[in-house]
């Protein structure tokens, strides 16, 4: 007998004026930002899927963020899973950066109060939500190509290097080069009532999903824009989108030249029609257990990453902002808290349905990791992702450490080339019988 039950809700985190964003203050508010969340029930285990629209949060974060929930979720702190949108023009919520930016005089410090009021808001809505629960009555399930939206960001420079694509503001020869290595396949899962009436709406897409940012506003960018359209075309239905592994990947060579918010929109209405696609394309699923499978890896770190040295140099002035060792030293709070939150990272399957998952992983993965992900179970349906605590920066695959690029740079990223083995093996064993 089907006992499944779900209810969604939308948390508004829009920072007020002159609060700090990832990059720059807000000093406008060009969109509201939300976590959009989601309680799933089989009858027997109960989670939470939040899906934030935020560049990042560090371990203290999610710490923080899962006692809020929990207790009015009415389950564990384990079973509450927080992926980001890794949007730029949004909040960041690292407390654990806050004395280390202030050092490097950095005073774009989120406040103990900005973390208390986004805990409170959602612990609110939780329990508004939990008293909300619908009958699930279906599954259905949609994968299709999409064109005109990823690229690589990692170029070959022809003199054994390489050259980044970034997400917007390519000069016209990096533009026009070759999309490269991306995954291609937007996948969506669909829940709809007993009657049938769609309920919600999941998308996956790997990509750095900024279409421009930097101008000391708040605004969802394109997924925002995505998701509000799909939300008046659809009403009634929760949408969310989930970043797959795209750490290498952009919508750099399809970027607009639209000045400020219009590129956003310009690309979000894009990304709006792709997900629209899908809707068409349902395959019905069976529904089943709600199955979660845990693994753990040890994260390596980077050998070159002294704590003593950069705690040293970090009493000096730094030559730029773009300064190498500035970023190193950035990365001493991850260094600082490795023991407690980092040193070993989950990565999680979730089964919905016979050969239906979902997959989480932890900062910033290649995209050669979902493409790894898929190969394991070649017949089943799995979408991915990424963006869980992304306070260890970008997980390159080992041979990028020998090519080169924006993405190995130390400070950017805090592993080296022993992390691919431990992920994949993570991976591979998510589907060990």
């Amino acid at each position: 007998m089907n006992h499944w039950q779900i209810a969604t809700f939308k948390t508004d985190i829009t920072p007020l004026p002159g609060e700090p964003l990832a990059y720059g203050y807000a000093l406008a508010v060009e969109s509201p930002i939300y976590i959009r969340g989601m309680l799933l029930d089989d009858g027997t285990t109960r989670i939470v899927l939040l899906n934030a629209e935020i560049i990042g949060y560090d371990g203290t974060a999610l710490r923080i963020l899962r006692q809020a929930v929990a207790g009015p979720a009415g389950t564990t702190e384990e079973n509450i899973f927080i992926h980001t949108m890794h949007l730029h023009g949004s909040l960041a919520l690292y407390p654990e950066a806050r004395e280390v930016n202030r050092q490097m005089g950095n005073l774009r410090n989120m406040t103990d109060e900005v973390l208390e009021r986004i805990a409170g808001r959602l612990a609110k809505d939780v329990a508004e939500a939990v008293g909300a629960m619908r009958k699930v009555g279906g599954l259905s399930v949609a994968e299709r190509r999409v064109r005109n939206l990823a690229s690589t960001r990692r170029l070959p420079d022809g003199r054994g290097g390489m050259l980044s694509r970034w997400s917007f503001g390519n000069a016209p020869d990096i533009r026009e080069r070759e999309i490269g290595l991306i995954d291609p396949i937007l996948r969506s899962i669909f829940l709809r009532s007993p009657k049938g009436d769609l309920l919600t709406a999941l998308h996956f897409y790997a990509s750095h999903p900024m279409a421009e940012y930097g101008r000391d506003v708040v605004n969802s960018d394109a997924p925002g824009v995505a998701l509000a359209e799909l939300e008046t075309r659809i009403p009634g239905c929760a949408e969310f989108f989930f970043v797959g592994a795209g750490g290498d990947v952009t919508f750099g060579k399809y970027s607009s030249d639209a000045p400020g918010y219009e590129a956003s929109r310009v690309i979000g209405r894009r990304l709006a029609d792709a997900l629209y696609g899908n809707f068409n394309l349902q395959e019905t699923q069976s529904l089943g257990q709600l199955r979660i499978i845990r693994r753990e890896f040890e994260f390596p770190l980077h050998q070159a990453l002294n704590p003593e040295r950069l705690r040293e140099r970090l009493q000096r002035p730094f030559a730029s902002k773009y300064d190498p060792e500035k970023w190193q030293c950035a990365k001493l709070p991850f260094l600082e808290h490795y023991d407690r939150y980092y040193r070993k990272f989950p990565v999680v399957r979730i089964e919905l349905a016979p050969a239906v998952n979902l997959v989480f992983m932890p900062g910033e993965p290649m995209v050669e990791y979902q493409l790894y992900l898929q190969k394991i179970a070649p017949e089943e349906f799995i979408a991915c992702a990424a963006y869980g605590c992304s306070a260890c920066g970008y997980i390159p695959t080992a041979s990028m450490f020998a090519e080169g690029g924006y993405e190995t740079t130390l400070g950017v990223t805090v592993t080296d080339e022993r992390c691919e083995e431990r992920l994949k093996a993570a991976l591979t064993a998510l589907w060990d019988k």
